[in-house]
């Protein structure tokens, strides 16, 4: 009985452990999916004032 419970006492503390990895990675990961998404405003603006420039070479 004692066994038992110590045996599961420290499987629990495995997934526990797991389970803040899987946390820590998660976290990791949304982190650089919000760069990700920041760089990709930013190239859409420049793409976008170069779109600009090109309209106003046209025009003139």
């Amino acid at each position: 009985m004692l066994q038992a419970i110590m045996r599961d006492s420290k499987e629990a503390q495995h997934l526990m452990k797991t389970n803040d990895q899987y946390k820590q990675q998660s976290n990791q990961i949304q982190r650089q999916i919000h760069k990700g998404l920041a760089y990709q405003n930013i190239g859409k603006s420049i793409l976008g004032n170069f779109q600009s420039i090109a309209n106003l070479k046209d025009k003139m």
